[in-house]
């Protein structure tokens, strides 16, 4: 096998592996990420329950106050009708005590209403904090599955090193076509040729130029997908 092939099948054998560090590395990042925004969703719809449920509350004690109030100036009408000295002031007192207990009455019947809202909404508040408790824990429970990670880094970046060696060895020519079809996740990059039939692993047939080519050590793409041909002899 020409020098050039050689070096450019070293090359990829420690890619091989080195891309399967890579591919379990982001497997499990994108594990841990989508872990991430499903306790990430499930608090914030938590969130923004107990939110609503809280300001349903605070319209509950102002509403509680209101009513305080029209007892307080209900009370306060009362005392002031025994000591009404005419039939005016007299009748404004009644009035008075009429509007409060109007008012009263409606801000009675929303209180109703709204113990019942609010209820709802503090139930609905505590099933989704539930939820989001059970996905943070399951991203905590992910994360320790997905442990020694360091471990497989330090694994990575020595193949990496070992990598970045390997290509001073390559042509140029070479490598920059082997890169082209990596990144472009190419599921063959390199093709042996059978010597004798002289047919690539998908059925074509090469001429025997191009054979006697790739046994010089040339470059010598598959004319349907790229690949770089060799000839192992």
């Amino acid at each position: 096998m020409h020098p050039h092939l050689k070096s450019l099948l070293d090359l990829h054998e420690v890619n091989l592996q080195r891309q399967r560090l890579i591919k379990g590395r982001e497997g499990r990042e994108s594990t841990i990420a989508e872990a991430q925004r499903a306790y990430a969703a499930a608090q914030q719809l938590a969130d923004e329950a107990a939110t609503k449920a809280g300001n349903m509350d605070a319209l509950i004690r102002q509403y509680t106050a209101d009513v305080e109030r029209c007892e307080s100036r209900i009370a306060e009408l009362r005392a002031q009708q025994m000591t009404a000295k005419t039939n005016k002031e007299y009748l404004t007192i009644i009035n008075g005590i009429e509007e409060s207990k109007a008012e009263m009455n409606l801000r009675r019947q929303s209180l109703s209403g709204l113990n019942e809202q609010v209820g709802a909404l503090q139930a609905e508040a505590e099933q989704l904090q539930a939820r989001a408790d059970e996905r943070k824990a399951k991203l905590a429970e992910t994360r320790a599955e997905l442990a020694g990670a360091d471990e497989q880094a330090e694994s990575e970046a020595e193949l990496q090193r070992i990598y970045d060696e390997k290509k001073q060895a390559v042509d140029p020519a070479f490598l920059e076509h082997y890169e082209r079809l990596i990144v472009a996740n190419h599921p063959m990059p390199l093709m042996r040729v059978d010597p004798t039939r002289r047919a690539t692993p998908l059925g074509n047939v090469i001429s025997h130029n191009h054979l006697e080519q790739v046994r010089l050590g040339n470059l010598v793409k598959e004319a349907t997908n790229n690949a770089i041909l060799y000839v192992d002899e």
